[in-house]
């Protein structure tokens, strides 16, 4: 009875390693095909194609950073210089032959970081649908939101705390 019970255990054995056999040759074979597919010699460094999340965080990061630039270096600067007592087309001519490089890099600064809140949109949405723990993702998002409103302040208005006006985190 032992003998036909190990006989049976070593047929199922057997049969179990055969199938595991033909779904990694199925599976070789599969990936040998996209390789010739897409033109790779190696199989083995078949790769997904786009754009990380992390690499998506980076460009956001990036183009805020710019943005934030703009808002609070240059713009500080074109006060300084005048510009809102720019009130004629005369006044504007002069202002802009005068300081027309810093306006145009702070315009393009600024559009540059258009494109950070629809990323970080995009980012937030897929944390939502990742996420294990809603209620935590957000109690995370509203912490950091009170946390970089001081930062926001000081670069903005030069005041620790303003809350007539609030940091785009509170908009999310």
């Amino acid at each position: 009875m032992d003998t036909e019970m190990r006989t049976e255990t070593q047929a199922q054995t057997e049969t179990e390693t055969q199938a595991q056999t033909e779904a990694q040759t199925q599976a070789q074979t599969e990936t040998r095909a996209q390789a010739e597919i897409s033109g790779q010699k190696n199989p083995a460094k078949i790769s997904r194609r786009g754009i990380t999340g992390s690499t998506l965080k980076l460009i956001a990061m990036l183009s805020m950073l710019l943005d934030h630039t703009g808002a609070i270096v240059l713009m500080r600067a074109l006060v300084g210089y005048g510009v809102l007592e720019v009130v004629d087309a005369e006044g504007s001519a002069a202002f802009m032959a005068a300081h027309a490089g810093l306006y145009y890099t702070y315009v393009a600064l600024r559009q540059v970081g258009r494109i950070a809140f629809p990323l970080f949109c995009f980012l937030l949405v897929q944390g939502v649908l990742h996420t294990h723990d809603l209620k935590k993702y957000l109690g995370r998002l509203f912490l950091f939101a009170l946390i970089s409103e001081v930062p926001f302040d000081l670069g903005m208005f030069g005041t620790v705390c303003t809350w007539g006006y609030q940091n785009v985190y509170f908009t999310l």
